[in-house]
């Protein structure tokens, strides 16, 4: 952080979340994000303050700062986030987040389609098909049509 990054919250919120995964200098971490939230509070830096919180095992810290960072979250930043429990086996808990987006965004075919891929992972093809096709109605695009029934299609195989 003597370079460039130094003058973003990117650089300060990368170098807090790779030292908030490898349990490295938890104190430095919460610092370098909390430089990273004074220049742009936003979804991802709130998040890897919560992480680093979490470490240090302040529960009631990571409460208030999770319940901070969604209500601030976009769209997309709640369905990456969502994609990312996934990646971590955490399938319930990225259905409740891509929910939790389909409530805030009911007209986006996107958020539909993740929360139908977790229902789908999850084993739970009747609501993954419910889910696809709220999406396959919204959207507008041939090609994510093309790709959605062809989920669909295969979510209805024995």
């Amino acid at each position: 952080l003597r370079g460039l990054p130094r003058f973003g919250w990117q650089g300060w919120n990368q170098a807090a979340n790779w030292a908030a995964q490898n349990d490295i200098d938890l104190d430095n971490a919460m610092g370098w994000a909390d430089r990273s939230i004074g220049m742009n509070r936003n979804f991802t830096n709130l998040s890897t303050k919560a992480l680093i919180a979490g470490k240090k095992g302040n529960k009631t810290e990571v409460e208030k700062l999770r319940a901070e960072a969604f209500a601030i979250a976009t769209e997309n930043e709640l369905n990456a986030y969502g994609y990312q429990l996934i990646g971590q086996q955490k399938t319930d808990e990225a259905i409740a987040i891509f929910e939790r987006n389909v409530k805030a965004h009911p007209q986006s075919w996107n958020v539909y389609d993740s929360l139908a891929e977790a229902y789908g992972i999850k084993g739970d093809k009747k609501k993954a098909i419910e889910n696809y096709n709220k999406a396959l109605n919204l959207t507008t695009d041939a090609a994510q049509k093309t790709r959605i029934s062809g989920a669909i299609e295969q979510l209805r195989r024995p």
